[in-house]
């Protein structure tokens, strides 16, 4: 018997050749890597690490992004209206109004969704004009057409012509694929007396955290 230079020991009546070892592939070494970076982070608090696990303004959909990022909130409506139910819709929209949202010039304050025949329309939203639009720029008031699935669509319309409800958009933001998304929803209107309770109950959450802190 002998030693090979690599250490592999072979039998002198034995066929074939001493091999090296072989170096471990590419993926391997890739998940080492993220198994070793893994258990250093499980062992960090939230506020030890160099870098936020997830982005505000939404849930961690697939690959760590955030499943959505925000662009503009109407955050009057939880205040004046009981939302009953939300659903997610595509906004119909030209290239300069795209441009001005992603730069955060869009309101939400009082606008509503409108049915109109068997479309939903956004009404009395506002999207600045885009500074460099020249004459291809758009009108910051326009109505523009909500996407929904038929069946949600014509559930809605049924809903709002029998019972009087109303349908505001809450939020338009940036889905994980990049478009851009409205969150509307079926509201009724509070009372007073509800207004003062939730503010009551706010009031007390309010102390509960200073007295916490």
């Amino acid at each position: 018997m002998r030693v090979c230079q690599f250490r592999h020991i072979r039998s002198q009546a034995g066929g074939g050749f001493c091999r090296p070892p072989q170096e471990p592939t590419r993926a391997l070494t890739r998940r080492r890597r993220f198994s070793a970076t893994r258990s250093v982070i499980a062992g960090l608090a939230s506020n030890d690490l160099p870098f936020p696990l997830m982005a505000k303004g939404g849930k961690a959909g697939k690959g760590g992004k955030p499943a959505r990022q925000d662009l503009a909130r109407n955050r009057k409506v939880r205040y004046d209206y009981e939302i009953l139910d939300s659903k997610e819709a595509g906004v119909v929209l030209v290239g300069t109004e795209v441009k001005s949202i992603r730069a955060g010039n869009v309101s939400l304050a009082e606008s509503f969704v409108r049915f109109d025949g068997s479309d939903a329309y956004w009404v009395s939203g506002t999207i600045d004009e885009y500074p460099f639009g020249n004459r291809l720029n758009h009108d910051p008031k326009r109505k523009r057409k909500l996407l929904l699935h038929r069946q949600e669509l014509a559930k809605l319309r049924d809903v709002v012509r029998q019972r009087g409800f109303t349908v505001i958009p809450i939020a338009l933001y940036l889905s994980q694929r990049g478009l851009i998304k409205m969150e509307i929803a079926l509201v009724r209107g509070k009372k007073r007396f509800d207004k003062r309770q939730d503010e009551k109950k706010k009031e007390a959450r309010r102390e509960l955290r200073r007295e916490h802190d």
